[in-house]
């Protein structure tokens, strides 16, 4: 058999003119090359041979499962080796274009169960029960999970870009557990080795570490709004989502997240009216260089502002100052 063979999918009524059709339902090969069908209804035993010169076949009045194969316009009778091959064409065309990504469900239940509303220092922020977490075996298969998973799963960029989002959120908070009890993230590293670049956990097969993640990976993407959706376990840090990213929500999420974190006033933005003073997260400070390609920090704040303060950020005569960061760690 040639390349070119068709295969014609089940439909209704008299077959594509053209083509002799033999109507069959349940075709079963059998070793023999012979198989059990039915001819317009009637249960038939078959012989199939490949030639090229095949007395004509029966018209079907009614097509269920036919496989009409054509070798530049000459019919021939398929062997069962040649029906296997079209039923496991049938089976791949049936299959997902692409492999599925990683399932993140278990980390959106754990979301739920660990991540709450609190306030400390003045600062509204949700708090991750690190206790509870690290006690709670699904967080433990999940890393493990991540450990295996191919990344070439991840078939576009919505899919690496929630991917790699939700990767390094579990990995800090896994940086965390690690060495729980800790006052700060930071207290899992030193002054020679930062905690941002010791491994934090494997994916894909890889140890990784959270500044590879950060600046060699979602960073790379272009997408500014990722600052406002990885947590690096600090009270100054946008706040832990209590859902994981989904690559069909990501945009709405993204948004969510930035608009979410600059109406916190006391880490993510506050405008002094009558000072004419804009107060900023050091995040706008430190990446700042990842907020150009959307006109600036400024105007990239102003979409997610309050009509006054909106006006006061692109009124092009403001001052600038940024709020302290408190690296506390982000539990009860």
């Amino acid at each position: 058999m040639r390349s070119e063979e068709t295969l014609m999918r089940r439909k209704s009524g008299k077959f594509t003119p053209g083509f002799q059709s033999w109507t069959y339902s349940h075709i079963l090969p059998s070793l023999d090359g012979r198989s059990w069908g039915t001819v317009n209804g009637n249960e038939t035993r078959a012989t199939f041979r490949a030639s090229p010169h095949p007395a004509p076949l029966p018209q079907g009045e009614r097509v269920e499962d036919f496989f009409a194969i054509s070798n530049f316009g000459m019919r021939v009778k398929a062997t069962w080796r040649s029906l296997a091959v079209a039923f496991a064409f049938v089976l791949t065309c049936a299959a997902p274009s692409g492999a599925e990504s990683f399932d993140f469900s278990g980390w959106d239940a754990l979301l739920k169960i660990h991540v709450s509303p609190s306030t400390r220092s003045g600062i509204r922020f949700n708090a991750v029960a690190y206790a509870r977490l690290k006690e709670d075996p699904r967080f433990a298969q999940l890393t493990g999970d991540l450990g295996k998973f191919p990344l070439d799963r991840l078939n576009n960029r919505e899919e690496r870009l929630s991917f790699w989002i939700n990767v390094y959120n579990i990995l800090a908070v896994k940086t965390v557990l690690d060495h729980f009890p800790v006052k700060s993230i930071k207290d899992a590293g030193n002054i020679v080795s930062t905690v941002w670049k010791r491994p934090a956990g494997t994916v894909g097969g890889k140890e990784r570490t959270l500044h590879e993640i950060e600046h060699e990976i979602l960073r790379k993407m272009g997408e500014p709004r990722i600052h406002s959706a990885i947590v690096c376990a600090s009270l100054s840090c946008p706040d832990l989502r209590t859902e994981a990213f989904v690559p069909g929500a990501l945009n709405a999420q993204l948004d969510g997240q930035m608009k979410t974190f600059l109406e916190n006033r006391e880490k993510g933005l506050r405008v002094d009216v009558q000072e004419g003073r804009i107060y900023l997260s050091s995040i706008f400070k430190w990446f700042a260089e990842d907020f150009e390609s959307r006109g600036g920090v400024l105007a990239f704040v102003a979409q997610y502002a309050a009509p006054l303060d909106k006006k006061i950020l692109t009124s092009g005569k403001n001052k600038i100052s940024y709020l302290d960061y408190d690296w506390s760690l982000n539990g009860p």
